[in-house]
């Protein structure tokens, strides 16, 4: 009969597998292999059918600065957080931070839908750039709809559309 374990493997209990322990011994002989286990301070014996191996961990990896940085960058890439602005140094616009309100809003909202308005001059225009900045950086953009003032138009503030030639 071939061993099933060797000395230093990590087992649990079949019967109850929060219980774990480490193989001291070996214990040829007999109709089944017996181990000496170490768990709850003291040692323990039991047949090879009465133990499950546990998995050994992997070896971690050791990274350098530059590796781990870049790890983790790809890592923040695939897997953005809700709180992560990706359109925070996009723009040149004076950072304010009641401008950055409504894009935070809308980013972490479940269905993603917003109306800005507010008094004449303190920012609509730079808030309604800062969430298209955002959406875009998140992913492509086929259409926007914004509704403005005939005003901001004629000011070609909103005036995007592709001219047709």
């Amino acid at each position: 009969m071939s061993q099933m374990f060797q000395p230093g493997d990590k087992v649990a209990l079949a019967s109850n597998p929060a219980t774990v322990g480490i193989i001291n011994k070996v214990q040829q002989g007999g109709r089944e292999i017996r181990y000496t286990v170490w768990h709850d301070n003291k040692a323990h014996t039991y047949y090879a059918s009465q133990l499950v191996a546990i998995p050994s961990e992997p070896e971690p990896t050791i990274l350098n600065l530059a590796e781990f940085n870049a790890h983790l960058t790809a890592l923040q890439l695939l897997h953005p957080g809700l709180s992560a602005l990706y359109s925070l140094h996009a723009a040149r616009v004076n950072f304010i931070p009641y401008q950055f309100k409504p894009v935070l809003k809308l980013i972490r909202s479940d269905r993603p839908r917003l109306l800005i308005a507010d008094e004449v001059g303190v920012g609509k225009t730079i808030e309604a750039g800062l969430i298209l900045r955002e959406l875009q950086a998140r992913q492509n953009l086929n259409s926007v709809l914004v509704l403005c003032p005939k005003a901001l138009v004629n000011d070609n503030k909103w005036n995007i559309l592709p001219k047709s030639g």
